[in-house]
Order: structure tokens, then sequence, then C-alpha cells
């Protein structure tokens, strides 16, 4: 062991952070382009010779294009291997739902959402559109399809059964449910009704599913939820898309979005037989669509059909009962639903650390009314309680600075490895000094700031939460416009701050080591630059080396000093004149 081993451990240290950051935030490969769908005519040249081969086929675990149905009350004669359009869904119709949460559409013809609008949450901060959490492009399916067999709903014109026939706008009560069952006729002889049950001041609805007779080969009822993803947001490394399944062993699988089709297939095909309780979820860092048979046993299946992310259950072979819940992966809300959908929140292998950092992030941010000042509150209490270990660690490298005079005479003298180390080992010993006491009480904080970061990073609080002068949203990278030219400011006193502190270390290796470790900001600073973080995050770190910087300087000027003090002190400062910039307008 030598003294190269200290600094070594520490640049592995933050070089694992970043590796780990970029591998988890890494950009996804796109798919292959959706193709055209087939026109009019290609379509109906095609049916005489695909239909009978069509509604033969059986569903699969994967998402394989299934054939339409060719109804009566159908409003295509013969539908293959295609969607409704646009247009053939506007000359339909739609039934509007409005709730306190919600606005939702859902279009009669195939009886599918066309649009799940969160009132809560915008879609960019500055605009007014909100988010909506139905994907689509054109001749790709909406969500909610049903199939049966060799049949689905694509193409089924769906009627209200119950009361007013005529009526196209509901309202969700606030104490009752809200259920709207409709019927129509999937195939000849065979009719089916799907009823959708809203819930109040919800995300979950309720989809009912129930077939006149059961399908001829024994098929289960499936339902599906589908989401387009566009290539602006399959390279968004910030937000990154994936497929999360519970299985009965109460084992969570994650599948990122970039995984082939077939990855994603065999995934969903494990989850066989899965209970009550169980769920598989499709959705970006914010939000999800999760599917959650009521059924005591069900199976999944996940796939991806070009850019169209699918995720599917089961019900029997005559009907299926089913919950969604669509909306906001808020760790409260999830948490109170029963299910542990929470867990489809991934905050890494720290989440049990992470977890409680965001609710003590929540409570400051009650007291304060401010995100980005519920950072700096709970970074200074970190510091102050890791105190003693940051201690420890500054007077270890300090005493390894002062034996280098010894270190380097041994390393002159000694020539043979094995000799050398074992002197050093004698050196260490008398001296009272632990070689590695620089990194392990960084070694021990890691866990928790590992823990911060995945807190900072996935928190859907931090949304469109703004902090200060330029800094409107925790949750994207800041930069301060001179001149038309975003400036990230923060990141750039960040770099400053890291080689401040770099300065105010105790030095233990040679020069060549102390000019390495020099250059660590200049790097960090330049990836900060290129793979821009969230403001909150280069937020705690930037508060994170600023009171950092106060307690090496102190413990540098006297070793007698009560540190604790000083880091009150400044912690004071800092947290003011935070404060005080939240208050410029």
């Amino acid at each position: 062991m030598d003294d190269k081993r200290t600094a070594l451990a520490m640049f592995a240290c933050i070089m694992f952070i970043m590796v780990y950051s970029e591998l988890f935030l890494a950009p996804v490969t796109r798919p292959a382009p959706v193709a055209p769908a087939a026109t009019e005519q290609q379509t109906a040249q095609q049916v005489a010779a695909s239909t009978a081969q069509a509604n033969a086929s059986a569903p699969t675990g994967s998402f394989q294009q299934q054939p339409a149905s060719v109804p009566a009350t159908s409003v295509a004669a013969a539908q293959v291997n295609r969607h409704p359009n646009p247009a053939e869904l506007d000359a339909a119709g739609y039934l509007e739902v409005e709730s306190a949460l919600i606005s939702a559409r859902i279009s009669k013809l195939g009886g599918r959402l066309s649009q799940l609008r969160l009132k809560a949450y915008k879609l960019h901060l500055s605009g007014d559109e909100l988010v909506d959490l139905v994907s689509r492009s054109d001749g790709a399916p909406l969500p909610l399809a049903v199939h049966a067999g060799g049949l689905n709903d694509d193409f089924v014109s769906y009627g209200i059964a119950s009361g007013n026939a005529q009526q196209t706008s509901f309202v969700v009560p606030e104490t009752n449910e809200l259920k709207i069952r409709l019927t129509g006729s999937i195939a000849q002889g065979v009719s089916i009704e799907k009823t959708f049950t809203f819930k109040p001041g919800s995300y979950l609805f309720d989809v009912e599913v129930r077939l006149s007779s059961p399908t001829s080969d024994g098929s289960k009822v499936s339902l599906d939820w589908s989401h387009f993803v566009s290539d602006i947001a399959l390279a968004d490394r910030l937000d990154p898309f994936k497929f999360s399944l519970l299985s009965e062993a109460g084992k969570l699988t994650h599948v990122m979005a970039q995984e082939s089709h077939k990855t994603a297939i065999d995934t969903g095909r494990k989850l066989s037989e899965v209970g009550l309780n169980h769920w598989v979820a499709f959705g970006g860092k914010y939000f999800m669509a999760a599917l959650i048979p009521s059924q005591d046993t069900s199976n999944f299946a996940t796939g991806i059909d070009e850019q169209t992310f699918f995720q599917r259950t089961y019900g029997t072979a005559q009907d299926g009962s089913f919950t969604l819940y669509v909306g906001p992966k808020d760790y409260r809300i999830l948490k109170g639903l029963g299910w542990e959908l929470q867990r489809s929140i991934d905050l890494g292998w720290f989440s049990f650390l992470a977890f409680p950092l965001i609710s003590i992030i929540r409570f400051f941010q009650h007291l304060l009314g401010n995100y980005g000042l519920a950072i700096v509150l709970l970074t200074l209490v970190i510091k102050a309680l890791f105190l003693p270990l940051t201690k420890a660690s500054f007077n270890s490298m300090r005493a390894m600075q002062e034996i280098q005079p010894e270190v380097k005479a041994l390393r002159e003298r000694i020539k043979d490895a094995t000799q050398l180390n074992q002197e050093m080992m004698a050196l260490y010993k008398r001296k009272g000094v632990n070689p590695m006491g620089g990194c392990l009480p960084i070694l021990i904080q890691l866990p928790v700031f590992l823990g911060l970061y995945n807190a900072l990073l996935n928190s859907i609080e931090l949304r469109h939460a703004p902090f200060a002068l330029w800094i409107t949203d925790l949750s994207a990278p800041e930069a301060l416009h001179v001149f038309g030219i975003g400036v990230p400011v923060m990141v750039l006193l960040m770099g400053a701050s890291m080689f401040f502190q770099q300065l105010t270390t105790p030095s233990t290796g040679d020069e060549a080591q102390r000019k390495a470790m020099m250059m660590m900001p200049i790097v960090f600073t330049i990836m900060f630059v290129i793979f821009p973080f969230p403001a909150g995050l280069v937020l705690y770190w930037l508060v994170n080396n600023a009171i950092s910087i106060v307690q090496q300087m102190f413990l540098r000027a006297d070793r007698r000093a009560n540190p604790l003090q000083a880091t009150l002190i400044a912690s004071v400062g800092i947290f003011c004149l935070s404060w005080a910039l939240t208050l410029i307008h």
C-alpha cells in the first residue's frame, strides 16, 4: 500500500458516480421508422386472401399485429392490418369525460382512449398545454384495444348502452363513480360490451370487457395499452422510457425501451400466471400507464411494434376486468393505492435512502415554499451530520502529507518492491497513519450521495419547480441567456468550486499526481456542459462544494478549532444568500 492509493480511490469514487450516470442515462438506440399504413385500395385487394388466415390466428405473448374483425356494424366492411385513421375516428365521434384530475376522450370507433390529459401538469413550463398520456402517430393503435382470439375491436362501432344514447359529455361526480357502458358487434353473432368506470379524485379507472360467447379457440380476452414514442423522446437521456413488471414473487423487472423487441417480449413471457396485486407499467421518469388485472390468475406480455410500445394483460375466454393507473409517478399517490405501484419509481441501488430523502425535501419545501431552498437546506444538514467523517478524512490526508518526505526517502533508498512495502507499512504504523483513512469516510458517504443523486434526478416534485432568478425548472438543465447564448452559470460555479476545493485539500502524492487531480474539476465541468444535468442536482453539488471549502479551510487553519462552529456559521450564510436570491424578481 502507498499514498497513491488514496488519490486513486478518491478519483475512482467520483468516476463511479459519473459512469453510473452515463450508463443509466445513455442515449437510446432508435428503432426503425414506422412503415407507411396500407392504402384503402391495397387493403381491399388483400382482404379475400388474408381474412381466412388472419381470423385463424391466435394472440401470443408477442405483440404481432392482430387482424381487425369484420363486424356487421363496422365503419369499413374489411379492414386488415391497419388501425383507424384520424378522419375515421373524427367521423365516428367521441365521448368527453371530465374529472377533477383528468380530461379524457373516448373514441366511439374502437372504444379507445384518444386523449387523457392531466390537469395538474403542464407539458411545457411556459405554455398552457397539459400533459397528454395518450401518444400515437397516424397508423398506430390507440390504447385500450381488446383482443379475443383472432379478433380485435379496432373497427367496432360502439354505442352507449345505458342512459341517454345521444350524450357525448360526462362529468365524474365528486363522491360517486361514473360508469359508461358501450356495446357493439365484434364479429358475426358475437357482441362485445366495454364498460369504463372512472373514480372521483383518482388517476385510476376500470375497464370491463364481456363477449356474448367465449372465443372458439379458448383464447383469453386481453386488453392493451399502447404508447408511441417519437424519435425526440427516444433521444432524451434525462427521461428514458421503460417497462416495469412486478412478478408473483415480488420481483421488479425493468426493461429499457431501447432494448430489442425480442428482449422485451421474453421478459414479459417470464411473468406467467401473475396473480392479484401485480402489474405491468410503461412510462418515462415522471408519468406512466399501469395495467392491473382483476383476475386471480393472469399473465402479461410486453412488446414493440416499430416505435409503438405495447403492454397487454389477459382475462378469461369470455370476459376480463382490468384496472388502469394512468398518471404521475408520485410516490405518495402510488403508495396509497395498495398495489405496490410506488416500486415503479426506479431510484437505483440506494432507493432505501433515496425515498426518505425525497420525503425530507418535500417536508422542507412545505416549510419554505421553495424546492430549491429545500435542496440547499437538506445539503447543509447532511454536511453537518457527516462533519466527523469529513474531519477524519481531512486529518488523515494531512497526516499522509506530513510524512511524504520520509516516504520519498524510502522510495529513493529501497528498490525492492516487497521490502519497500514492508518499510512503508512500518512507517505508517510508527506514525499512526492509515493510508486509506482519507478515502474510507468518503466511501461511507457514497451511498447517501447516490441516494440523494437519484432522488433529485427522478423526483416529480422538482418538475417545473422554480428556485430563483433564471432557474425556473429544477428538473431541467439551467442556462442564463446572454445575447442569445445559454450560459450554464451554476455549472461553471460548480467547476470553480471543485477547483478551489482541490486547492484546499492536502496533497499526498507527487507533483504529477497533484496535476492530475487538479485536472479533474476541468474534466467534470466539461462533462456537465456537454451532458447537462438537472438544475436541482447541480445546485446540490454546488452547495455541497461551498460548505466543504469552508470546512477544509477552517480545518487547515487551526487543528484545535471547532469545525462545527464554522460549518454552522457558513451554513447560515449560504442559506440566507440562497433565500435572498429567491426574493429577486
